[in-house]
């Protein structure tokens, strides 16, 4: 990721309403131990540029991702403090979005970022607060 160009630089996007997605995942386990299906996504909010690459914009808030029980009991907000959404420039691309994972920086020494669910552009603008 570069710092964003003087284009980019305070640009921000507004989520009227939290961007998620049902994910399933199939394991074999005792029934109701671990949840086989949850929602994830990033809450609503204002993300603000933090940098961008050759393909799209990465936005970040200081919002954490969600990480719901399909049944609506709560996992718990994931991954730490900070949540983003990188938006590529291309929009037949897939949304992202991302944390850092703190657990790996006391050794690497520097932030790792790392890709948590995607979205379509249609399911992302729509969840975006018109201006």
């Amino acid at each position: 990721m570069q710092e964003p160009d003087s284009v980019n630089q305070n640009k921000y996007l507004v989520l009227e309403r939290d961007l998620t997605r049902i994910r399933t995942k199939e394991i074999i386990v005792i029934k109701d131990l671990f949840p086989t299906s949850w929602i994830e996504g990033v809450s609503a909010g204002v993300y603000i540029t933090e940098g961008q690459n050759s393909q799209g914009i990465f936005y970040r808030s200081a919002n954490s991702c969600i990480g719901i029980e399909n049944q609506r009991k709560m996992v718990g907000f994931m991954h730490g403090d900070d949540c983003g959404i990188w938006v590529p420039y291309n929009k037949n691309e897939v949304i992202k979005s991302y944390y850092y994972d703190d657990s790996l920086t006391w050794w690497m020494g520097t932030s790792n970022l790392t890709w948590y669910a995607e979205f379509t552009y249609d399911h992302f603008e729509s969840a975006l607060k018109k201006q």
